[in-house]
């Protein structure tokens, strides 16, 4: 898996954020921080003694989105559903594009302009799709074999 470690885990899941680095990178008080936590719509992890709340990358994330929607206007609650559901969709999305993705070819460095492969089209071995990221925007093209 992309950025795993020695011993499985994924990378990002070793980096740890303390609450009060949490609270000044998110803009949520340490307060709402552990009254969120409290009622279980976050989870720090356990250091044993109780008293040192550190949170993962995701979980920062999170937080971020529950953040988002309430600037938004949402209730805590909306919030809540509302971040959990972008969560499930970057899942998938994430899914997507390990399993998909064959390569990116970087065009412009400076802009982000690129072509990613698709790989072959499903009901057509002749044919091979591609994402292109230019200054029009985003699209997707698909090239018979052979040509380019």
């Amino acid at each position: 898996m992309f950025f795993q470690n020695t011993d499985g885990k994924r990378a990002m899941d070793d980096i740890q954020i303390g609450i009060g680095d949490m609270s000044k990178s998110t803009g949520v008080s340490s307060r709402q921080l552990r009254y969120w936590e409290e009622k279980g719509y976050i989870k720090s992890i356990n250091e044993g003694d109780g008293n040192k709340r550190k949170f993962t990358i995701n979980e920062y994330y999170h937080i971020r989105l529950i953040k988002h929607f309430l600037d938004e206007g949402y209730t805590l609650n909306a919030s809540i559903e509302k971040a959990e559901e972008r969560r499930q969709q970057l899942l998938v999305l994430r899914r997507f594009g390990v399993e998909i993705i064959k390569d990116v070819e970087v065009t412009d460095k400076d802009k982000h302009y690129g072509k990613i492969d698709l790989g072959k089209v499903c009901n057509d071995e002749n044919k091979h799709a591609y994402g292109i990221v230019t200054e029009d925007g985003c699209s997707i093209e698909i090239e018979k074999e052979g040509e380019e």
